[in-house]
């Protein structure tokens, strides 16, 4: 998978003073005004530092379905806040109530807001702008301050504003004066005479390091051949030995998709109309669980979840890693176990005396699994081994789903 054009972690995060919170945890950042209630807010600050802390490099990819999961019914007396993630094209960005972010780019800026006080908005800020800034809505441009750059923690303020750390707003990049006329040095000659000898210019090859040359004496470079580009019929990339591959659907754009999907996730562009390409990538990631605690595990791989995982089998394969969880919460040495199929999320019972619980969304009733029968889950479907709890939260954006706010 390419690396993120841009990384929120790279830049420059200067807080605006005022009454809120301001927080940044690795590639994601997130401002929370005053006003909600205190378990909203420390629900907020778990969920984004879970995300930061995780190790996903596009963080941006799942932020609006978990965020998704935290708002309405589950978070009451939400503040206004922003939250700011790295994704593959950009920055992630989330709006909800009383807050605006303003964008500058190449001179040009524009000024992103929700609908009204009591929705909430995502929006993608692609890569290449110069500053970003999110406060309150309708507030003044507050001034800049090079000294202030939080890179982890959370601390008081009203406001933040990403930048270039080279520059801040406002600044015109560095102007390059022109050249001014280099002082000629006088050069040494050889009085003239019979037994005057042409002076060799100095060699290349000659011990010691570095010899200055005069270019107009260089030798030519050499001319070599073009390195071969490795890529496939249809321009993927070369997959790693080993690697496994999905099919993935991709849209006019190039981003890819499920090809259950209708519609990209990423731009939205018909999947549908004769212009998307099936083709095999590497296996995308589905997302995270959430553990109840406010730990989180990437969905690039599968998990073995258990009192002492290690020591079962199923390791051996490659394909699955071990999740620990204490045996005084009635988890058994081998309790469940989580696969990626393609596209898809499934779970197993692998303790049939202790069982495996699954919820799925809208379900009041825990539903018991038949042991080791793999069930094919859903987003904010939650798993109870024992009496700990994991949800999945989906990568919208990659999974193609289209869940309703």
């Amino acid at each position: 998978m390419a690396a993120p054009a841009v990384r929120l972690d790279d830049l420059q995060l200067t807080v605006v003073p005022g009454e809120g919170l301001v927080a940044r945890f690795g590639e994601v950042a997130l401002l929370a005004l005053s006003g909600g209630s205190g378990a909203a807010i420390d629900q907020l600050l778990a969920t984004c530092r879970a995300l930061g802390t995780a190790r996903i490099d596009e963080p941006g990819a799942i932020l609006v379905d978990q965020l998704d999961a935290l708002l309405g019914e589950r978070m009451p007396a939400s503040p206004s806040f922003c939250v700011l993630a790295t994704s593959a094209e950009g920055v992630e960005v989330v709006l909800c109530g009383e807050v605006e972010v303003t964008v500058a780019r190449g001179g040009q800026v524009s000024r992103h807001a929700g609908p009204d006080p009591d929705t909430w908005v995502d929006l993608l800020v692609d890569q290449g702008f110069d500053w970003l800034v999110a406060v309150p809505l309708g507030s003044a441009e507050p001034p800049s301050d090079v000294r202030l750059d939080l890179h982890d923690g959370v601390v008081p303020g009203g406001g933040l504003r990403l930048t270039q750390r080279d520059r801040l707003p406002g600044e015109a990049l560095p102007r390059r004066e022109p050249d001014e006329p280099r002082e000629q040095l006088p050069v040494e000659t050889t009085a003239p005479g019979p037994a005057a000898a042409e002076v060799s210019p100095p060699s290349v090859e000659a011990p010691g390091g570095f010899v200055s040359v005069p270019l107009w004496r260089a030798p030519a470079p050499a001319t070599r051949s073009p390195l071969p580009v490795a890529t496939t019929s249809l321009d993927e990339p070369a997959p790693e030995p080993g690697e496994v591959l999905v099919p993935t659907l991709r849209c006019s754009a190039g981003h890819p998709n499920n090809p259950a999907a209708t519609h990209c996730g990423w731009c939205g562009r018909s999947l549908v109309d004769g212009t998307a390409r099936l083709v095999d990538r590497p296996q995308p990631t589905l997302g995270i669980l959430l553990l109840d605690d406010g730990s989180s595990y990437t969905l690039d791989a599968g998990y073995l979840i258990g009192s002492m995982p290690d020591l079962a089998n199923a390791l051996s394969r490659g394909d699955v890693r071990p999740l620990v969880l204490p045996e005084r919460d009635g988890v058994v040495p081998t309790h469940a176990e989580i696969a990626l199929d393609g596209w898809a999320v499934t779970v197993a019972d692998r303790a049939p005396d202790a069982g495996t619980w699954v919820r799925r969304p809208g379900d009041r009733e825990w539903s018991r699994l038949a042991p080791s029968r793999p069930e094919m889950i859903v987003a904010e479907s939650q798993i109870r081994v024992g009496e700990r709890v994991l949800t999945f939260i989906a990568a919208r954006r990659i999974t193609g789903d289209d869940h309703s706010r």
